[in-house]
């Protein structure tokens, strides 16, 4: 008899924390984001939002517990071809163009994109006018705009954008048109994003 095959969580998160000596940063997490799921995780400054967010991408190692990604163990090969994460404060090579840093991260995916392809997300994104320009000579703005293309030009089953609500702010100069481009690729209904939101204290 065959069995049905279920496709793997996009993340799975069993007794996931973080401590540094005495300090909790992430009280033990148990937690299940299915493909196709938006997650935010709402809390208070210091409540380890963040620090969940960067054990998921496998920037920070697990005190205890575990964290899967499409099956796979958060920081393997496997997880992190399959997460693309978007920082609050881009990481960009100082010596490549926009329309490089594009190319460069499709190759090292796999992905086929053709230079019109390239083009069409970079003004998607509202770089047109910058696309041969450094990003290394760009305001905090356009550097997220940047970050944002990187992150949609490759492949992935989770997206983990640092400051969702800000990086989405980044292409307010583009057109409505372009802006919801940006926001239908962000939202795709194949793959799962992971997301936070701070609360303020009245």
């Amino acid at each position: 008899m065959n069995r049905r095959q279920t496709t793997p969580a996009a993340l799975v998160a069993e007794g996931a924390s973080k401590a540094y000596a005495d300090l909790v940063a992430l009280a033990p997490l148990d937690l299940s984001i299915a493909s196709g799921q938006r997650v935010a995780l709402v809390g208070h400054n210091g409540s380890g939002k963040s620090t969940f967010l960067r054990l998921a991408t496998g920037l920070l190692d697990l005190t205890a517990g575990e964290i899967r990604v499409v099956g796979h163990p958060v920081g393997s090969a496997e997880a992190r071809a399959a997460t693309a994460f978007v920082p609050d404060s881009p990481v960009l090579y100082d010596d490549l163009s926009v329309r490089e840093h594009l190319a460069y991260i499709a190759s090292l995916h796999g992905v086929d994109a053709s230079e019109e392809q390239v083009d069409e997300l970079i003004a998607v994104v509202g770089l047109a006018h910058r696309a041969d320009d450094l990003p290394a000579r760009f305001s905090r703005g356009l550097r997220q705009k940047a970050a944002i293309a990187v992150g949609l030009v490759r492949p992935f089953e989770l997206l983990d954008p640092a400051d969702h609500a800000r990086q989405l702010e980044a292409v307010s100069g583009a057109s409505q048109r372009l802006r919801g481009r940006v926001a239908r690729a962000i939202f795709r209904t194949d793959c799962a994003v992971l997301n936070f939101a701070g609360l303020t204290t009245p």
